[in-house]
């Protein structure tokens, strides 16, 4: 009896010893991984495009490194289990890339990589400039259904989803402004100001084009105008810092900043648009009151 108390006590001991080490030859303990390591993002991609994502499991000797990968949209964008993405139609979708085993007592978060993709055009259909395969307009949109002389022309400003055009530089009084804000969940095509063929963009694709390369100028083509340059030459467009104006119709920061309306809005009053600086460009992130008059940079239909 005594003798088989001591083989069973051997074996528990024996049993716990291995569960706390893996034998890969010279007993060492078992190494997790702590987190996954994407590179900088997000991704601009054309229709029909692929690439190939990395993703690095740290640290390097875990013994739970294999991956998953999944899409939240795979009508834009689809992921096969090596990371290899395919862009399928314009839009946004989000890759998330995740280990297949959580072990140890360390819970490793999901990573991944933000994805838009663009229509790929390559040759401009109405006069504008291509950049990342979308087709600018190298004005503004000034009176209703035309564009202004000059690329340096701030045009008029547009309050959301309505096709009265407001001055950009002469001062106007609270009497003919008009503060209200359109109810509509996306600016409507009937209340569109830009010409025929042209539209307001959508949210992806001024985020596309802030993702471009960009410059600040100010003293763009010596017109003393301050603003940005979008793009790689000789595929660039200028869109002027043209100030805007608040909900009150108050004009304000010419010159120093540019706001640029696209056609949705949140759920609250609110419109998203582009804006920029000397500094900062943003896109995706920003929106506000729709009473504001802002600028309009269009795309070609």
């Amino acid at each position: 009896m005594k003798k088989i108390s001591y083989t069973l006590a051997l074996l528990f001991t024996a049993s716990i010893i291995f569960s706390s080490c893996r034998n890969n030859g010279d007993n060492e303990p078992v190494v997790y991984a702590t987190h996954i390591i994407v590179d900088p993002n997000p991704i601009v991609l054309s229709v029909g495009e692929t690439k190939i994502l990395n993703a690095t499991v740290v640290p390097q000797n875990a013994y739970n490194r294999a991956l998953y990968w999944t899409s939240s949209n795979g009508s834009i964008v689809t992921v096969d289990n090596h990371g290899r993405i395919t862009a399928h139609s314009t839009g946004t979708a989000h890759i998330i890339v995740n280990l297949i085993r959580q072990t140890g007592n360390i819970q490793v978060p999901q990573s991944g990589y933000t994805v838009f993709v663009s229509e790929g055009r390559t040759e401009p259909t109405q006069g504008g400039t291509i950049i990342n395969g979308i087709e600018w307009a190298t004005h503004n949109v000034d009176v209703p259904g035309a564009f202004t002389e000059n690329p340096e022309d701030a045009g008029m400003f547009f309050q959301w989803n309505r096709r009265v055009g407001w001055s950009s530089s002469d001062p106007l009084t609270s009497i003919h402004w008009d503060s209200s804000v359109s109810a509509s969940a996306a600016w409507l095509p009937i209340n569109d100001p830009c010409p025929i063929d042209w539209r307001v963009p959508s949210p992806y694709e001024l985020v596309i084009l802030a993702l471009a390369s960009n410059t600040w100028v100010s003293n763009w083509n010596n017109t003393d105008v301050s603003g940005r340059i979008f793009g790689t030459a000789p595929n660039q467009i200028f869109l002027p810092a043209a100030g805007g104006r608040n909900t009150n119709g108050v004009l304000g920061t010419v010159g120093t900043d540019g706001w640029y309306w696209h056609s949705s809005a949140t759920n609250m009053g609110f419109g998203w648009y582009l804006h920029f600086n000397s500094t900062n460009v943003l896109a995706g992130s920003e929106w506000s009151n729709r009473a504001g008059g802002f600028s309009v940079r269009c795309v070609a239909e």
